[in-house]
């Protein structure tokens, strides 16, 4: 297996996210178009926002102090 895709973060749909974080759906979806959840869109629609495991435990942790 290539390195580089070994240490590629997990993506996660908003649905385990929501799961994760006790959230509903929605309130997930919230979040990322208030630009609070840092996601990424993989085409087109609701569907195809993902949210990357490294930045959501980062996002989780709060700004650096």
């Amino acid at each position: 297996m290539d390195r580089k895709l070994a240490q590629t973060p997990e993506l996660l749909t908003v649905p385990e996210v929501a799961r994760l974080l006790r959230l509903t759906r929605a309130s997930v979806y919230g979040k990322i178009a208030e630009g609070e959840i840092p996601a990424v869109r993989l085409g087109q629609g609701r569907a195809s926002l993902r949210v990357r495991s490294d930045e959501l435990e980062q996002w989780l942790q709060g700004p650096e102090r």
